[in-house]
């Protein structure tokens, strides 16, 4: 989980530096995505530490979470080349 929110907060980071508002406004906007998949992850895992096992809900929740820090993170790449 550590993972996910260092991630998190390096994107949220390098979007601020964009002068861009257009680019800092989407990526943003995929942050905060991000960020509420994070939270509802911290709790499912919680009550995957109270159950003693992985829920479904869990691993679903931590694939979506990787796929919108990917798509947050190409995003970012392609920001960079666009606007700088």
């Amino acid at each position: 989980m550590d993972e996910y929110l260092q991630r998190i907060e390096t994107l949220s980071r390098q979007a601020q530096r964009f002068q861009s508002y257009e680019a800092r406004e989407d990526l943003e906007r995929m942050i905060n995505a991000a960020q509420a998949v994070a939270q509802d992850l911290s709790r499912e895992l919680v009550e995957c530490r109270r159950l003693h096992r992985i829920t479904a809900r869990a691993q679903t929740l931590e694939i979506k979470l990787e796929d919108l820090l990917a798509n947050a993170e190409q995003m970012m790449v392609y920001a960079q080349l666009r606007y700088r």
